[in-house]
């Protein structure tokens, strides 16, 4: 199986989560979580091997710096409580 079909498999599994949890909220929690984490955990193991793919060798390093800023920005501004 190519990556693209093992990718989308994980976010279908992700999605599937989110269906889950507007059916039934208590009914499905258990259930919901585990479609998260298998989905998330997924996608997240085959980000790079995607990221090979598409970039060099010489900017992966720029490549993955990159991401982790946004990913620090998103949950800077979308943590607050």
């Amino acid at each position: 199986l190519g990556w693209e079909l093992c990718c989308a498999a994980g976010l279908l599994i992700f999605h599937l989560g989110f269906a889950l949890l507007e059916w039934d909220q208590r009914r499905y929690l258990s259930l919901a979580l585990w479609a998260h984490s298998v989905g998330y955990g997924g996608v997240l193991a085959l980000a790079p091997a995607a990221l090979r793919t598409y970039f060099p060798s010489k900017d992966l390093g720029l490549v993955y710096g990159l991401l982790y800023q946004c990913l620090a920005v998103s949950f800077t501004l979308f943590n607050r409580s």
